[in-house]
């Protein structure tokens, strides 16, 4: 099982802002990966491909969560 988190604030979220995340909270980076973008992008991806978060605030967070096999 691998986790990955995708911020929906790619403002402030940087990889190194994410990296720091993730070595501040003793986090398993070889398991649970961060990843950040462009917003536009990360929005199509919630919205459209895990049907999750907001359609208009990328800031407003989902509580569920999408699990993901290998063919997607």
């Amino acid at each position: 099982v691998r986790f990955v988190s995708i911020t929906v604030d790619p403002s402030n979220d940087t990889p190194a802002e994410l990296a720091q995340y993730a070595e501040g909270h003793g986090i398993d980076t070889a398991r649970w990966h961060f990843l950040t973008g462009d917003i536009a992008d990360i929005m199509t991806i919630s919205n459209q491909g895990f049907k999750l978060g907001s359609l208009t605030n990328p800031l407003d967070h989902s509580s569920n969560f999408a699990l993901v096999d290998r063919q997607g």
